[in-house]
């Protein structure tokens, strides 16, 4: 595990404007009890938002969805929308 991956995805997320017009998923290998604490680190001074990603989650613009510790995530078309399945 690279310390410093979290902290470049940082760097490049506080950059984004706060109308970015596409969302954003990230996968980083962090342990399970981690990555809703750095999810909201992030969405805390992201011009973003920035959330732990959840099962069924409707994938918007403008929103950085991290995959929680130990989950892949992939994205679903359902009726008009995206939404995003996470699993092991």
């Amino acid at each position: 595990r690279s310390a410093g991956l979290p902290v470049a995805k940082q760097r490049i997320l506080k950059q984004l404007p706060p109308n970015f017009p596409h969302p954003i998923l990230i996968i980083q290998h962090l342990p399970a009890a981690f990555t809703q604490a750095f999810a909201g680190r992030l969405d805390s001074f992201c011009k973003i938002k920035v959330q732990e990603a959840k099962n069924g989650d409707r994938v918007v613009p403008g929103v950085s969805y991290l995959a929680p510790g130990g989950q892949q995530m992939r994205v679903e078309a359902r009726g008009g929308s995206k939404s995003l399945v996470v699993f092991e």
